[in-house]
């Protein structure tokens, strides 16, 4: 039995809601990919240069610095 699109909408909207803060210099490439996979579509190209703990590591980094 599928669910209908109103019962749907209301559980989706009793998640809690998550805010991160992003730095702005951060947030900028993240709309420049957004624009890019959403207009442009091109793939990602892999692997990337920076792994997932660097990434995460400058991030907190750069939060302690603020």
């Amino acid at each position: 039995m599928k669910a209908s699109p109103i019962y749907a909408e209301f559980h989706f909207n009793l998640r809690p809601e998550v805010h991160i803060h992003v730095p702005d210099h951060l947030r900028a490439l993240l709309v420049d990919d957004w624009e890019n996979v959403t207009s442009k579509k091109p793939l990602v190209p892999l692997p990337s240069d920076y792994t997932v703990n660097e990434i995460l590591t400058n991030y907190f980094e750069e939060g302690r610095s603020v």
